[in-house]
C-alpha cells in the first residue's frame, strides 16, 4: 500500500462518522438529480459546468417532475427549494469527494459564486431563515421528565439521556448516542464525564463536564438498573432487554420528539438539539458569563454560542434598562 493511500485510510477513521454519512447523503442526491435531469452517471472528476448547473437550479427551484422525483426517492426531504446553506453544504460535499479522492476541485465560476450570494441576500429579505429548534429549558425539562413512566427500563433509560444531554453542558445526540462508562467517574455525590472527542474537538484533548448530585440521580438509576459496568452509557433495549449496542443520535431525537409530544408541545418545533439551545438559553437567562458556558458546551467560536440566546430574553439584559 502505498503512502497517500494509508494517509487515506487513517484520515476516513479519523472523520467523524456523522460527517462523513452526510457527505455520503449529499453526493447521492447530488448524482440523483444529474441522472434525473441528464442521465449522467456518477464520475470524477466532475464537470465544473455540471456542478453550477445543480447550483443555478436549486437556487431557481427545480421543475415540477423533478422535485416530486427526488423527494419520492428519498433524496429531499420536501417539495420546495433548497436553502442557500444546504445548496453550499451539498457543493462543499462533492469538493470533498474529490480532495478524498486526491483530484483537484472543480473551479467554480464567478458568476455563480456571485449568485450564492445573491441568492443568500434574497433569502434575508424575504424572510427565509433556517428553522431552529426551540430551546428546552429547566422548566420544559422538568415537564419532560415527570412525564416518562421512571418504573420501566425504558423510562429509566430516557430519563437518564435527557438528564445527561441538558446537565453536563448542553450535548448533541451524537455526543449522547457514543458516551461511555469508561468516561463516566463519580464525583461528590453526582459524576464527572469526560468528553473524549466532539465536533469541535477532533483532536480529542477533551472535556471534563460535571453532572452535580440530585441532577445525577436518573443517571445513577438507569446504571444499576441496567447493570451498565462497562461499555455504552446507552444501549437499545429489545424485547425487554438491556443490549449492548449503543443507541444512535437518531434514536436519541425521537425520544425527546416523543416525550415533547407527550408534555402538549409540538414536536415539529423541538429536537434534540433543543437540549444544547436550552442550556445555553437557561444559563443566559440566569446572567452566567458566556465564557464558562463555552467552557461546558465545548464551542470554540463566541458567536455560535450569541446564536442560541433567545431573543425573548432580551428583556432580561439589564443595559435594556439604564
Amino acid at each position: 500500500m502505498d503512502i497517500k493511500e494509508r494517509i487515506k485510510r487513517i484520515t476516513a477513521r479519523a472523520v467523524a462518522g456523522n460527517t462523513t454519512t452526510s457527505h455520503d447523503s449529499d453526493i447521492k442526491s447530488f448524482w440523483a438529480w444529474a441522472w434525473i435531469t441528464k442521465a449522467i452517471k456518477p464520475h470524477y472528476p466532475t464537470r465544473p459546468d455540471l456542478i453550477e448547473s445543480y447550483i443555478i437550479e436549486n437556487v431557481e427551484g427545480f421543475d415540477t417532475d423533478t422535485d416530486r422525483l427526488l423527494v419520492e426517492f428519498g433524496y429531499k426531504a420536501r417539495r420546495g427549494k433548497l436553502s442557500v446553506a444546504t445548496i453550499r453544504r451539498r457543493v462543499g460535499s462533492i469538493m470533498w469527494k474529490h480532495a478524498d479522492q486526491n483530484l483537484d476541485k472543480p473551479v467554480i465560476s464567478q458568476p455563480v459564486k456571485d449568485l450564492f450570494r445573491t441568492a443568500q441576500k434574497l433569502e434575508v429579505k424575504t424572510g427565509r431563515t433556517p428553522k431552529k429548534s426551540r430551546p428546552i429549558t429547566v422548566d420544559i425539562l422538568l415537564k419532560l421528565l415527570k412525564s416518562i413512566n421512571g418504573r420501566t427500563l425504558i423510562g429509566k433509560r430516557n430519563r437518564a439521556i435527557l438528564v445527561f444531554g441538558f446537565f453536563s453542558g448542553g450535548r448533541r445526540r451524537a455526543e449522547i448516542a457514543a458516551a461511555e462508562m469508561r468516561f463516566l467517574k463519580e464525583h461528590r455525590g453526582g459524576y464527572l464525564y469526560t468528553l473524549h472527542r466532539s465536533k469541535t474537538d477532533q483532536a480529542g484533548q477533551g472535556l471534563i463536564l460535571p453532572i452535580w448530585r440530585k441532577r445525577a440521580k436518573p443517571i445513577k438509576i438507569w446504571i444499576k438498573a441496567a447493570g451498565i459496568t462497562d461499555g455504552y452509557l446507552f444501549r437499545q433495549i429489545i424485547q425487554g432487554r438491556v443490549s449492548d449496542r449503543p443507541i444512535s443520535g437518531q434514536l436519541v431525537n425521537n425520544i425527546v420528539k416523543d416525550h415533547i409530544e407527550d408534555i402538549g408541545l409540538d414536536p415539529s418545533e423541538y429536537s434534540a438539539h433543543g437540549l444544547r439551545r436550552g442550556f445555553v438559553t437557561e444559563c443566559a437567562r440566569r446572567g452566567m458569563q458566556i465564557f464558562n458556558i463555552m467552557q461546558l458546551t465545548g464551542h470554540r467560536d463566541m458567536r455560535t454560542v450569541q446564536g442560541y440566546f433567545e431573543h425573548g430574553d432580551v428583556e432580561l439584559n439589564p443595559c435594556g434598562r439604564l
